[in-house]
């Protein structure tokens, strides 16, 4: 079941749209507790008619298809402000004109909405059991480590697809380095070798995701790369390897395709 619900953000001064989906059976046996997933751009999720490019992951029938009884929030994200809301530091200087200045840099309000206000919301109106993860994909993805490098108490698996860190990497790579590998978080990364038609994306996609998963080796944290062959920047290919990153993420397992 999917359904949708509003919170005020005080950090951000705006509604915040919250589409959760609960598991077969959630309602038939009140003794059972879930895991619960988080995800960043949340309208992308379930509904092609909700989704801003009409493309969705289809996280609900990932997780069904492997058999993964886990509750899923997603946040919807703003069109006009999502750059400046997904983004923890300034973009650099060097990173295209309409990446300015300006509209970076709220990140940190964005992770403080998350766990100060929907966890503890969600927490209180369904049965959850303590085990949880954030994901997202490109500047969703910067903000999933954000907050799991923020919060390592919050988060034990951490998704991260086809994230732009590029745009600000020197900070996400110093920010990395901050991981304390005793809590035992788990972090995905992937990214496609065909992420922009756009001239050097898939060079800046790669070096900087190969980046990361480097300064993830150096922490102790466990962590999987994963580079598909072909892969867009796209919820078609999210949508993809969304599976197989769930399988590895919470139950360990990674099955080369």
């Amino acid at each position: 079941m999917i359904t949708q619900t509003k919170l005020t953000s005080s950090q951000l001064a705006r509604d915040i749209t919250l589409r959760i989906y609960t598991p077969p059976g959630y309602d038939e046996d009140e003794s059972i507790h879930y895991p619960v997933g988080y995800f960043f751009d949340g309208q992308n999720l379930f509904e092609p008619e909700a989704s801003s490019y009409g493309m969705i992951w289809a996280a609900d029938q990932a997780l069904e298809d492997l058999g993964l009884e886990m509750i899923l929030v997603g946040l919807d994200s703003s069109p006009s402000e999502r750059m400046g809301e997904y983004s923890p530091w300034r973009f650099g200087e060097y990173v295209r004109e309409e990446f300015s200045q300006e509209r970076g840099g709220r990140g940190d309000l964005t992770a403080r909405f998350l766990v100060e206000d929907v966890i503890p919301w969600v927490k209180k109106v369904y049965r959850t059991d303590g085990n949880q993860m954030v994901a997202g994909s490109s500047l969703g993805g910067v903000m999933s480590l954000y907050s799991a490098i923020t919060y390592p108490e919050e988060f034990q698996w951490v998704l991260a697809m086809s994230t732009a860190a590029w745009v600000f990497q020197e900070a996400m790579e110093v920010y990395l380095k901050q991981i304390d590998p005793s809590f035992g978080q788990r972090f995905y990364l992937d990214t496609g070798t065909d992420e922009s038609k756009e001239e050097n994306f898939d060079t800046l996609y790669l070096e900087s995701n190969r980046r990361l998963a480097h300064i993830l080796s150096q922490t102790g944290a466990t962590y999987k790369l994963y580079i598909e062959a072909g892969g867009r920047h796209n919820e078609n290919a999210w949508r993809r390897r969304l599976p197989k990153a769930l399988d590895w993420l919470i139950n360990d397992r990674w099955e080369e395709s």
